[in-house]
């Protein structure tokens, strides 16, 4: 039936348009295309989905900036054990840490820290290396300094008093004027440490390692300084009252003005060398010679 030309047309306007289900006929779609004008809508839901990334990254970022990373304190603590990070991270760290109520330093790397003020009363500070560190003034009453190592480090004033303290490195640090009443340091090594004026009463120091310190004026009244190594230590003016001091080396150790012969555990033979060269002087305390002389007369009758 296609001999008409009414027929032709009919057949090719059929062939345009696709058939719906069912037989319907529909709209071709390239015959309304889309305003050039309007982006596809598959697009703007793009762009918008990026830019709220973009401005959620952002905020984050902000967010951090100011607010900072929120560390465990495993992450403080790993921070404080490394020996390369820097000085200024690892205090950070360890205030974080003293300020949560953190206890044991097993490891911690605490060199050469301006520690002034804080207070460490009853804390564990055990194998922790505060080597050259500033502890002036600080509050240890009570604290626990096991095998930790404080060579070289600044302990004036500080209050130790009732610590523990078994193996501590002390090498060459500064004591002076602190106070380790009823401390039990012994087994330390404290070589050439500079503790005048400290207090020692009570203390516990058996066996330890004291060659060439300076402990004058020093109260070491009722100390346990049994097997200490007291070699070329001085010892000018201090109070050596009920001081035990069985088996100490005292080889060439100065005790000018001290009252010595109130110390327990001396031998004869070194009782006989003090004696010889560590009587009272002429112009010391009018009280300690009289009690040197009151001593003389005991020993005698």
């Amino acid at each position: 039936h296609l001999n008409s030309p009414l027929s032709w047309i009919e057949f090719r306007a059929a062939e345009t348009q696709p058939m719906r289900t069912g037989g319907e006929r529909i709209m071709n779609q390239k015959a309304s295309p889309p305003s050039p004008s309007a982006p596809p809508v598959s697009k703007a839901r793009w762009l918008f989905a990026a830019l709220a990334i973009s401005l959620c990254v952002n905020a984050w970022f902000g967010w951090k900036t100011v607010v900072g990373p929120k560390e465990t304190p495993a992450d403080l603590y790993w921070i404080v054990c490394q020996a390369d990070a820097p000085k200024a991270g690892r205090l950070r760290a360890f205030l974080a840490l003293i300020e949560s109520g953190h206890t044991r330093w097993p490891g911690a790397e605490l060199k050469q820290l301006d520690l002034r003020g804080l207070d460490f009363s009853g804390k564990n500070l055990d194998e922790a290396d505060l080597t050259g560190s500033n502890l002036e003034g600080v509050n240890l009453t009570g604290a626990s300094l096991n095998a930790t190592d404080l060579p070289l480090a600044d302990l004036t004033g500080a209050d130790l008093s009732g610590g523990k303290g078994h193996g501590v490195q002390l090498f060459r640090s500064a004591l002076d004027g602190a106070k380790l009443s009823r401390a039990d340091f012994a087994g330390a090594h404290m070589q050439e440490v500079g503790a005048r004026n400290a207090d020692f009463s009570e203390a516990n120091l058996a066996d330890a390692e004291l060659i060439m310190a300076r402990l004058s004026g020093s109260d070491f009244s009722g100390a346990d300084l049994t097997g200490a190594d007291l070699e070329a230590a001085v010892l000018k003016s201090a109070n050596l009252n009920q001081t035990r001091l069985n088996g100490a080396n005292l080889k060439d150790a100065d005790f000018t003005d001290s009252n010595w012969w109130r110390a327990r555990g001396l031998t004869s033979q070194q009782v006989g060398a003090l004696q010889k060269y560590f009587a009272p002087r002429p112009n010391a305390d009018e009280a300690l010679r009289r009690d040197y002389a009151e001593w003389r007369r005991e020993i005698q009758n």
